[in-house]
């Protein structure tokens, strides 16, 4: 299990109505169309000062939690509204489906159809990149150490640690955990730009990408 209790997605009445584009791989503030609020399941017109509930948006620049990955937090707020993000979650529809934004309303109130400004936790998502990438660092040097038939079997990714769980026969020796710990260490020092790329399926593997879990 993943180590924080979990928020299930609960039920959402109409959810599949609505999509969201997940903006946040470009920018960390999005003006957004708000396109569904639910309280306790049920779609309203309004949400008012004090209360809790799920925001739809037509683009969002919050991630949702997925891949061992934890969900984006921040805060949205218009001339009328400041509400806070407290997690993102998707849709059970998945890929294509909406953003869930859990939301706590400060001060003022939302109807259905603002245009709200969208901001991210910066610091907090930056910690969260890292730990990503720390995970496909340790993955690649465990590869290196233990042999390529090292796959990954889970993860936890958060803004305070990162958890990896891989396929091996037996226990690391401190020797092995060291050459790990120096090809990760290696490659930090490198300090090499990252930059998200979408490819097809065949053209990613074709680049070095490992597929695992049948990914898309």
């Amino acid at each position: 299990g993943l180590d924080r209790k979990q928020k299930s997605v609960q039920t959402l009445e109409n959810i599949e109505n609505y999509e969201s584009v997940f903006t946040g791989y470009d920018n960390y503030e999005e003006e957004a169309a708000l396109l569904a609020i639910y309280k306790n399941g049920k779609e309203t017109a309004v949400i008012e000062e004090g209360e809790e509930g799920i925001l739809i948006f037509d683009r969002s620049p919050f991630y949702a939690e997925s891949g061992g990955q934890v969900g984006d937090t921040g805060v949205g707020r218009s001339d009328r509204v400041f509400f806070e993000i407290t997690d993102t979650k998707k849709a059970p529809a998945g890929e294509q489906g909406a953003i869930l934004h859990y939301v706590k309303i400060k001060k003022g109130k939302l109807n259905k159809g603002e245009h709200i400004n969208l901001s991210v936790d910066k610091e907090r998502r930056r910690q969260i990149e890292i730990h990503h990438s720390s995970t496909h660092l340790l993955h690649h040097a465990l590869r290196e150490v233990l042999g390529l038939h090292v796959k990954q079997a889970g993860s936890y990714v958060g803004p305070d640690k990162l958890r990896f769980d891989f396929t091996h026969f037996k226990a690391l020796s401190s020797e092995e955990i060291e050459k790990v710990e120096a090809i990760i260490n290696r490659k930090i020092r490198e300090n090499s730009n990252v930059r998200p790329e979408t490819l097809k399926y065949e053209q990613a593997i074709d680049k070095g990408a490992i597929a695992i879990f049948e990914e898309k």
